[in-house]
């Protein structure tokens, strides 16, 4: 048996123990989350920003012009076949060089008010040299192909008027080539491209100072209106007359002309001529000695025409020109820089229709004066924003219509004429032209 006091003594030890390891117990034992003071329950937790990337610029909005295949059409009723089927030759290059220009270069011809580009396309039909089929191929042209212009018509005053008076009934413009200010008087919706004839005549003489003047011409009611114009300005000038006469239109024999002419010996020969014409007053001048002091000033370019220019004959002539490589403004250059693409492109249209040449000199098989007539045709579509005949019409008769071509800056009035600048040259040795300051 264990005394007392030792019990007593271990109970007392027990309890010094416990007393100390209660405390400590409830301390660790407390897992609960202390609670969060006032300010912090009441602060908001920001969300986490995201970064965004950096933002690239973006490209200017550009709208495209839509391209639609559905051409333009412009006619071309031009003589294929019969005695003057040469003229239609005379048109091949001109309209491939356009077409390829606005077709493959251009993405089509910008028309506004359509809100499209769209390919030109040249619609061919053969006048063979008669009236009636002008006439015929302009009805043709307007009723069953829905063209937006007319253009050439034929060489003569005759086809000229066919043609027109069809685009006057049915509001067709008409761009003629040899369209002259007679015609656009009565006839509202024709234009003359190659400008007034007289007046540039009239000033280019007045330099040569002459004392007397002599007049020979086609008997046509175009010729007869240059040259009265001509003969008064001259006379009111206190130029003299000393010869006048008109022939025939298909006249060959000009001896008896020319034999008078010589007698007379005005200091200045006015001539107005189709090129077969000047042909044979070429050969047969020479017959008779050459033109001796005689200066012989054609009105128009077919004096000066490249087939002609070589003949001995022609030497020391005058004719007006509109365009001459290298002596131009703005529309000329941009045909040069055009002409000089298409033959890097294709040899073989440059050797065709400039025999062989860089640079685009009017040859026996490319004519300027097509080629001028043809751009006018498409300008005025341009103009007008829309393919649409009556629209076309009305914007190149509107007075404020005005081409950069070959022939200079042509504004035309509301009467259908433009003054082309134009320059005259002297037919040198060699068929070489030389412009005359």
């Amino acid at each position: 048996m264990q005394p007392t006091g030792n019990i007593w003594y271990k109970m007392m030890t027990l309890f010094l123990v416990l007393a100390l390891l209660v405390p400590i117990l409830a301390a660790c034992g407390d897992d609960e989350t202390p609670t969060a003071t006032t300010s912090e329950a009441t602060k908001t937790t920001e969300p986490t920003k995201t970064v965004e990337p950096t933002k690239t610029a973006e490209p200017p909005t550009t709208t495209e012009v839509p391209f639609v295949n559905d051409p333009v059409k412009i006619a071309v009723i031009q003589d294929w076949s019969g005695p003057m089927a040469i003229a239609g030759l005379l048109t091949e290059g001109p309209m491939e060089l356009l077409r390829w220009w606005y077709n493959e270069k251009q993405g089509g011809l910008l028309l506004k008010k359509e809100g499209v580009r769209r390919p030109i396309e040249f619609v061919k039909c053969d006048m063979k040299s008669q009236t009636a089929d002008a006439n015929g191929c302009a009805l043709k042209m307007i009723l069953d192909e829905k063209v937006s212009v007319l253009t050439m018509g034929g060489w003569t005053e005759a086809h000229a008027l066919a043609t027109a008076d069809v685009g006057e009934k049915y509001k067709v413009l008409y761009v003629g080539a040899f369209v002259g200010p007679v015609l656009t008087e009565d006839h509202r919706w024709t234009l003359d491209v190659r400008g007034l004839r007289a007046p540039p005549t009239i000033a280019f003489v007045k330099k040569l100072q002459p004392k007397t003047v002599g007049y020979f011409a086609t008997d046509a009611a175009g010729e007869r209106g240059y040259i009265a114009e001509i003969k008064k300005n001259l006379e009111g000038a206190g130029i003299k007359t000393v010869y006048e006469q008109y022939y025939t239109q298909g006249t060959n024999d000009f001896s008896p002309y020319l034999t008078r002419i010589k007698y007379e010996a005005p200091d200045v020969l006015v001539t107005s001529a189709d090129p077969a014409a000047y042909q044979a007053m070429y050969k047969q001048i020479m017959e008779q000695g050459g033109w001796g002091d005689i200066k012989c000033v054609a009105v128009m370019e077919n004096g000066s025409a490249p087939n002609l220019v070589t003949r001995p004959g022609a030497v020391g002539t005058y004719a007006p020109l509109r365009y001459l490589y290298g002596h131009g403004g703005a529309g000329a250059r941009t045909f040069e820089e055009m002409w000089a693409q298409k033959c890097k492109e294709d040899p073989a249209w440059c050797q065709k229709w400039a025999a062989g040449k860089s640079m685009p000199t009017p040859t026996a098989s490319f004519s300027d004066i097509m080629f001028n007539s043809f751009l006018v045709a498409v300008k005025a579509v341009e103009h007008a924003g829309t393919s649409d005949p009556a629209a076309v019409a009305e914007a190149a008769r509107s007075g404020d219509f005005v081409v950069d071509s070959p022939f200079g800056q042509l504004a035309f009035d509301t009467k259908g004429v433009a003054l082309a600048p134009g320059f005259y040259v002297q037919v040198q040795a060699g068929g070489v032209l030389v412009p005359v300051e």
